[in-house]
C-alpha cells in the first residue's frame, strides 16, 4: 500500500515479494557504510532487515517505508520513521541504493515523509541521526528543516541529533 507520493517517488509498506530488492539494497556495503553495521549485511541479515520494517508498520502503523521509483516501480531505498532503539525518540530515516545518489531524492522523500509525520501521524518531535562523517545525511537534515541538538550516543557510536518539531 502506498503510504506517501513526492514528485518522482512513493513510499509504500514493505511486503515479502521485496526480498531481492532489499537484498541488493543492504547488501551493498558502501551504502551501509555509514550505518551501525558499516558493512553490507548477508541475505539473512537483509531478510531479517525486511522483516523489522513489516513488523514496525504492523505494530506501530510507520516504518522505513519502500521507496519506489515512480518512473520504474523499482525499490531504490527507504524513507520513514521509525522507534529509535530504547531512546523514546521516532527517528527519520533514509538509504538510496548508489545509484540514485546526488539525485535529491533523499532530500524529495525525507522532505515528504517528516510533514507526514508530524500532519498525519501527529508526531510533536521527530529526530535524525548521523555519524559526525555522514555529511551527505546531514545536508539532507538541514535541507528539510531539522535544527542541530545535541550528540548522541547510540549503541556506543557517538551520532550528531538534528530534530524538528511540530508546529502548532
Amino acid at each position: 500500500m502506498r503510504v506517501l507520493e513526492t514528485e518522482r517517488t512513493y513510499l509504500r509498506e514493505w511486503t515479502v515479494a521485496d526480498l531481492d530488492a532489499a537484498i541488493a539494497l543492504y547488501s551493498d556495503s558502501e551504502v551501509m557504510r555509514f550505518m551501525h553495521t558499516r558493512r553490507g549485511l548477508t541475505a539473512e541479515e537483509c531478510g531479517e532487515r525486511m522483516a523489522a520494517h513489516i513488523h514496525h508498520q504492523t505494530r506501530h502503523g510507520f516504518c522505513q517505508w519502500a521507496a519506489v521509483l515512480r518512473e520504474t516501480d523499482e525499490v531504490i531505498g527507504h524513507c520513514g520513521l521509525r522507534h529509535l532503539c530504547d531512546t523514546g525518540h521516532i527517528d527519520i530515516g533514509w538509504l538510496l541504493a548508489r545509484r540514485h545518489w546526488g539525485q535529491g531524492l533523499a532530500t524529495e522523500m525525507a522532505r515528504a515523509a517528516l510533514e507526514h509525520g508530524h500532519t498525519r501521524l501527529t508526531l510533536p518531535r521527530i529526530i535524525a541521526v548521523a555519524l559526525p562523517e555522514n555529511a551527505a545525511s546531514i545536508r539532507v537534515m538541514e535541507r528539510i528543516g531539522m535544527t542541530r541538538g545535541e550528540d548522541m550516543t547510540i549503541d556506543g557510536e557517538h551520532v550528531v541529533m538534528y530534530q524538528s518539531e511540530r508546529s502548532r
